[in-house]
Order: structure tokens, then C-alpha cells, then sequence
């Protein structure tokens, strides 16, 4: 896939360890979000499918025990997946969807 300028910077794994790594997160698809770049994609194939709410209700200081959403360019249709298991702590990452 050719390197598209519009999620360039949102083209890589950033791991989460910390709360402060998930409010990043967060904070950078929003953004992305609103500047149009990325759409949530609904996976209903998906185990977490309904079990958590909904992106725009998350924020930077509330969130489910498990956050999984799945996102997608709105130029070039690229993959990109927001997991993170916060109840135990065992963190999570941004990654693309390959």
C-alpha cells in the first residue's frame, strides 16, 4: 500500500503501558477523527462487538475495562486497531491493520 499523506503519522505501532499512553491515544484519533482523516469502523464479526460504548463517548479519563475500536482512513481506506486492557493494567497499543 502506497504511503498515504493524510495518516501518514498514524502509520505505526505506539505501544500503551501507561494511562498517559492511552489519553495520547485517544487524544490523536479524536483529532484525527475530527480533521476527518479517520472513521470508526463497527466490526460485528468482532467478540467485543456491543460490549463497550461508543468512540465518541470515550475520553481521556474514562474509559471501559477493555477499549478496542477499529478505525479506517477516509483517504485511502488503510486499517488501524485501538486495543488496550486497562482493568489489569496490561496496556495495549496502536497498530495498523495489515
Amino acid at each position: 500500500m502506497q504511503d498515504c499523506l493524510k495518516c501518514r503519522e498514524l502509520n505505526k505501532i505506539i505501544k500503551i503501558k501507561l494511562p498517559e499512553d492511552l489519553k495520547s491515544v485517544i487524544r490523536l484519533a479524536k483529532q484525527k477523527q475530527l480533521e476527518n482523516v479517520l472513521s470508526v469502523v463497527e466490526d460485528r464479526n468482532d467478540v467485543w462487538f456491543g460490549k463497550q460504548s461508543d468512540f465518541d463517548e470515550l475520553t481521556e479519563n474514562n474509559w471501559n475495562d477493555l477499549v478496542l475500536f477499529k478505525f479506517e482512513c477516509n483517504c485511502c481506506a488503510r486499517k488501524f486497531k485501538l486495543s488496550c486492557e486497562t482493568y489489569h493494567g496490561a496496556g495495549g497499543d496502536w497498530q495498523p491493520i495489515h
